[in-house]
């Protein structure tokens, strides 16, 4: 026979990442738009409404932040949000969905456990509607699944037998927005 013993969760807050009081200039705070943890536990990221990525250590102070870049800068800056960030399965990566149809992948440094590494765009997916959510399946490091506002689901062709590619494809189409998106990570096929 098994015996279960009932376990109670027990919620507690720590700490706010963004606490009250830092208004912006224009007297609004900005809005938190993504956040996601790194698969090794030791970071999380926020986008927030101003464009910027703000990286905190898993006691939750700021250790980072930078600005996104946009899909056009003939468009101007301030066109698009940010729609969705996840880590790469390393922790060394970030992707960030952009309504400007676009999908950058930023290099955060070689460790995973070192803050304050100099970014740099590694990849580039290019769509043809507002990207809305993204996740990128551990068992697949070199691939990105993410919906777009078109109702197509897409997967980003990162790098191929070892060489970049930047591609995307569309794994199927709807006729609705895609809202979420989840990986089954123990999945044999």
């Amino acid at each position: 026979s098994v015996t279960h013993s009932a376990q109670r969760m027990r919620l507690q807050h720590r700490k706010s990442v963004q606490p009250p009081g830092k208004l912006k200039h224009n007297g609004r705070f900005p809005r938190i738009t993504s956040i996601c943890w790194s698969p090794n536990n030791l970071k999380f990221a926020i986008s927030n409404s101003d464009r910027n990525i703000i990286i905190y250590d898993a006691d939750g102070n700021q250790r980072d932040k930078f600005a996104t870049k946009c899909a056009d800068p003939n468009n101007g800056a301030k066109t698009y949000q940010v729609s969705s960030i996840v880590f790469s399965a390393d922790s060394t990566k970030l992707a960030v969905a952009q309504t400007d149809n676009i999908v950058y992948v930023y290099r955060l440094g070689d460790n995973a456990a070192v803050f304050g590494e100099k970014k740099s765009i590694c990849n580039k997916l290019a769509v043809n509607a507002a990207v809305t959510c993204m996740c990128w399946p551990t068992a697949r490091s070199d691939t990105l699944l993410f919906g777009v506002a078109n109702g197509a689901l897409k997967i980003g062709i990162l790098k191929l037998n070892g060489v970049r590619k930047n591609k995307c494809a569309t794994l199927m189409e709807s006729a609705s927005f895609v809202h979420a998106i989840a990986s089954n990570e123990t999945a044999s096929h």
